[in-house]
């Protein structure tokens, strides 16, 4: 399914493929480890970016292969926040999320945060993130 979501400077089309039938995150030995990881596809003003988005479990027990425009404005939400969190030091961002700052594991989340908004204010250029999130929660 595609959806075009409406923002007031703008449409962003957004699509997704099925990666993963049932990815299981690392170290997460629960009974509910299991989702769907999707490549959503954001298009923007001619240009177009690329995220891996997982589902919950509910959504696998339940079947849900595709995901509707619901799920791409709650996609989209994450990846900007996300890049919002970026925006701090290493040390505020493990502040902020609970993670130690001696952390291999949440540098590489940092710096996956820190990839995505790179990405994100390539694709929104000319456009406060934090402004586009706020409209985005405004249509959720």
């Amino acid at each position: 399914m595609k959806a075009t979501l409406k923002f007031s400077f703008g449409n962003v089309v957004m699509s997704s493929r099925l990666v993963d039938g049932d990815y299981q995150f690392n170290g997460d030995d629960s009974r509910f480890n299991h989702h769907y990881r999707f490549q959503v596809r954001i298009q923007f003003n001619k240009k177009v970016r690329y995220f891996s988005y997982w589902t919950s479990y509910n959504d696998w027990r339940n079947g849900k292969e595709e995901l509707d425009e619901s799920d791409y404005k709650n996609a989209l939400n994450c990846v900007l926040s996300d890049s919002y969190a970026a925006q701090n030091t290493f040390e505020d961002f493990c502040s902020e999320f609970g993670y130690s700052t001696d952390s291999i594991k949440a540098l590489g989340t940092y710096n996956d945060c820190k990839y995505y908004s790179k990405r994100m204010e390539s694709l929104f250029s000319g456009f406060d993130l934090l402004s586009v999130q706020s409209e985005l929660e405004e249509m959720m």
